[in-house]
């Protein structure tokens, strides 16, 4: 939900069509129905006495009593399961947890004099034969291990990555969970120090991936397919803007925009150690926007193959349907970074933020929650030819 104050207005229409088309037609099930037809029965009976309508008899009134009582203890119930109640006390949170991120941001900037003072006290060991290496780290969205071939998974969601896997030069981890199932919680520890021990430390006062990576002596480049500028700052952009380059692609294009200027920021960059982080919009819902049209593959046939115990509706399968040909598509982004990098010196990062969960037990696709699909993320490290053989000379 801290989607709607820390991002832009086009996001937060991806948003409301999104759970528009999941959650709120729900009113139909006959659980969040009945409150709402015992409304309009109270709404009758305040009609006709203001109008003066013949009056109730007295089995019409213990009816009506009776009618009052159901409401009066199916109102949680409903309150509960009711997708526009929990919309509206998330977007409460969620301005706490925006207005606090701000304030933090504001915070932030400030702790970087400090920062700085710090980092002239610390030495450095220079890197001793061979160029250094490149350092790429990428960040995904949304992504679910358990939905890429890569980690067994039935369809092939991750042709690509798996032929690196054949390499010997991808070291895949099966294990790894998200610290958090929304962006914001998860990249305050992903992107610094801060974790659960020192939390009681704020993020913005401990050491960033962009700290750590100047004191190392590299110049840093952060590339984003994510707006830089929002209503509020989230934890991403307060970091991305300390790096030596910051550029922000405009939001609505697809992850492969960012090629190019990966390209073009690679060839211009002649620093002799560079460090790049590239935030991708992966397979962050609304999911039928995160691929091109003539890049689905996957079809509904494709989706009923893999019918777990819940059983989809016409519109959740067409949901699960874009999930999967959006991973497979960041599957192809993700290579393809990969293979700007593969003749040099370099050693590549890829992990999700978070999990997504997608129908697996229960109608909800999303995160945010409680649930292990939205922490079960893919981690993994690619290393060249060229850094595994400068390694390997010197550990001789």
């Amino acid at each position: 939900m801290d989607i709607f104050l820390s991002t832009n207005l086009n996001e937060v229409q991806e948003f409301l069509q999104f759970y528009a088309n999941v959650n709120l037609l729900q009113i139909t099930d006959t659980k969040t129905s009945f409150p709402v037809f015992v409304l309009i029965l109270l709404l009758l009976g305040a009609l006709i006495y203001k109008l003066n309508l013949p009056r109730f008899t007295f089995s019409s009134k213990v009816a009506f009593l009776f009618a009052v009582l159901c409401f009066a203890f199916t109102v949680r119930d409903y309150k509960y399961s009711n997708a526009l109640y929990r919309i509206i006390v998330a977007f409460q949170e969620a301005k706490m947890q925006a207005m606090r991120i701000t304030v933090a941001h504001k915070q932030f900037l400030t702790s970087k004099v400090d920062s700085i003072a710090k980092m002239q006290h610390i030495s450095t060991q220079q890197n001793i034969g061979g160029q250094p290496p490149y350092i790429v780290i990428i960040l995904g969205e949304s992504t679910q291990r358990g939905y890429m071939s890569l980690y067994g998974f039935s369809l092939a969601t991750s042709p690509n990555l798996l032929e690196f896997a054949k390499s010997k030069n991808l070291f895949i981890f099966d294990n790894i969970i998200s610290p958090a199932t929304s962006t914001n919680a998860s990249l305050e520890k992903v992107l610094t120090i801060n974790n659960y021990e020192n939390n009681a430390i704020p993020w913005f006062s401990q050491f960033n991936i962009i700290d750590i990576l100047k004191i190392a002596g590299y110049n840093t480049t952060w590339i984003s397919n994510q707006p830089g500028t929002t209503a509020h700052e989230s934890v991403a952009t307060s970091i991305a803007k300390q790096a030596d380059n910051a550029s922000f692609a405009k939001y609505g294009k697809y992850d492969e925009s960012i090629l190019p200027l990966l390209d073009s920021i690679k060839q211009q960059n002649t620093k002799q150690k560079q460090a790049y982080i590239i935030h991708l919009v992966g397979t962050h819902w609304f999911y039928q926007f995160r691929y091109p049209p003539n890049k689905a593959h996957f079809t509904d046939k494709d989706v009923e193959s893999i019918q777990g115990a819940y059983k989809l509706t016409p519109a959740q399968r067409a949901n699960k349907r874009h999930y999967l040909n959006a991973v497979l598509y960041n599957d192809f982004i993700v290579a393809s970074i990969i293979e700007r990098f593969q003749n040099d010196n370099a050693i590549i990062f890829y992990l999700s933020d978070h999990g997504e969960e997608l129908y697996e037990t229960r109608g909800i696709a999303g995160h945010g929650g409680k649930s292990h699909f939205m922490v079960e993320i893919p981690f993994m490290i690619y290393t060249t030819d060229k850094h595994k053989r400068i390694i390997k000379h010197k550990l001789l």
